[in-house]
């Protein structure tokens, strides 16, 4: 006898209704599944939580702001590192334009905060930041070798059994043939 209850709506507004077999995206999962390939690729010795950021962009070494380059994996993760806690609009709004593959997109955000100071000294101020995150993605995927959504899949989701798990809202543009996020905002965001 399976017990399941769901009611509510797809989309606020709208007349379709939720399934059990709805997908939903769940929001701020990133991090800490992050920490965890994090971990991981610790464990297969490709990186250390002492790993730095001028370790691992040394193409960057003549545009990095000094302040990045001791800036170690650990503290990108603690939100310790002095990363901005809003990301700069205009790195913002080119990230949105989804040019180019996944990590050419990842690596011109990263590179355009690496261009700037520090939001506060690393190791002095916990700031939590999405940027910073961005940050060690960019690092798992020079010391994966791989882009992070494989990485994730192969070294996460997998192991886990995850199944269902992915990247982004789930469901097509223009549909509400799944749950929309709570802005309201059309798939994928």
């Amino acid at each position: 006898m399976e017990l399941f209850g769901i009611t509510g709506h797809r989309k606020a507004g709208g007349k379709e209704l939720v399934t059990k077999d709805d997908l939903w995206h769940l929001g701020s999962n990133t991090k800490s599944m992050t920490a965890v390939l994090a971990g991981k690729l610790v464990d297969e010795g490709r990186i250390k939580w002492i790993t730095t950021v001028g370790e691992m962009f040394p193409e960057l070494r003549g545009d990095i702001k000094d302040a990045w380059k001791g800036v170690t994996l650990e503290q990108l993760l603690h939100h310790r590192s002095g990363a901005p806690g809003s990301p700069p609009s205009d790195l913002w709004a080119a990230a949105w334009q989804r040019k180019g593959s996944e990590m050419a997109q990842r690596k011109a955000f990263v590179s355009g905060l690496l261009e700037r100071e520090p939001e506060a000294p690393p190791g002095t101020k916990k700031i939590y930041s999405n940027s910073g995150y961005a940050i060690a993605g960019v690092m798992l995927e020079r010391a994966g070798r791989a882009p992070w959504e494989k990485l994730m899949k192969e070294k996460v989701f997998n192991p886990l059994g995850l199944k269902s798990a992915g990247f982004g809202a789930p469901g097509k543009p223009g549909k509400v043939n799944h749950p929309w996020g709570h802005e309201g905002s059309e798939p994928p965001y």
